[in-house]
């Protein structure tokens, strides 16, 4: 009976019933999302017609000139932080939206130049974390140890830094200033370390459930009605197109709602701090 009050009041189905309710949300989300996808390819194309594909050409115009290289780091800085403000657009229109699941909400764009800076600031600190995690491996531990050195270090801090920017995105909604939304976001990290791992358990959980599923339609599909070359010929790659679908499609359903689950964990912490 405990239990079942547990499962009841928990987030996981709080997050199911405000996803069920809000169908329109998730086409939005869904619409965004692909969008989003699609503004990066476009971002990737321009930057594959302004710089040359042959790994080659670039070296020969960097010893050519060094005033090319300035140019290259230039452009290359400038190409990821027009990445970075697609991500920070897209993200925070799906942010408002997981807003909107629980009260009514409206949307101020002149808060994206906000979201974008604190986007700034947590690839900044990511990047340099790294850089000094790496630096102080490298200068501590010898060659032969430094793979299973990396693994050991490298686990955690891939957890930490991976729901670090997620967890500040979150805040952002009650705190907007970088340095505040940090402080808050490092504290509500470590203070939920096991429910931030039960998100973690919930999609791997999920998608070995489905990969089961997946591989075992495929096998029963493979002697059943592929099995002779002809119709292999003739229909495998219209299932396997069919499956790939399927499979993207599972995936996204897997990562959005653990989007929301992560989303209602942090705000309902976010509220017993404020109680």
């Amino acid at each position: 009976m405990v239990i079942k009050e547990a499962f009841k009041n928990s987030v996981f189905l709080d997050t199911y019933r405000h996803l069920r309710k809000n169908p329109k949300t998730l086409f939005k989300m869904l619409l965004f999302d692909v969008l989003f996808v699609a503004s990066i390819m476009l971002a990737n194309l321009f930057f594959n017609l302004v710089f040359p594909k042959n790994p080659e050409t670039f070296v020969s115009l960097v010893q050519t000139s060094k005033i090319f290289l300035f140019v290259l780091i230039f452009l290359l800085l400038v190409y990821f932080l027009i990445l970075l403000f697609i991500y920070s657009v897209f993200k925070y229109l799906n942010l408002d939206l997981l807003q909107s699941l629980e009260k009514k909400t409206k949307l101020d764009l002149k808060e994206i130049w906000k979201f974008f800076k604190l986007n700034i600031f947590d690839a900044i600190f990511v990047s340099l974390s790294f850089i000094l995690l790496s630096i102080i491996l490298l200068s501590i531990f010898k060659q032969q140890f430094l793979t299973f050195v990396g693994i050991l270090f490298g686990i955690p801090f891939v957890f930490i830094m991976g729901y670090l920017p997620q967890i500040s995105h979150i805040v952002f909604t009650k705190e907007k200033a970088a340095w505040k939304n940090f402080k808050e976001s490092f504290s509500l990290l470590f203070n939920n370390i096991p429910s931030l791992i039960l998100v973690l358990v919930f999609v791997v959980v999920c998608v070995l459930i489905f990969g089961a599923f997946y591989y075992l339609v495929t096998f029963i599909v493979g002697v059943t009605l592929l099995n002779d070359y002809a119709s292999f010929v003739a229909y495998g790659e219209i299932y396997k197109g069919i499956f790939v679908f399927l499979l993207a499609v599972a995936l996204y359903a897997i990562l959005s709602f653990a989007r929301a689950y992560l989303y209602f964990i942090i705000r309902r912490k976010i509220h017993h701090k404020q109680v």
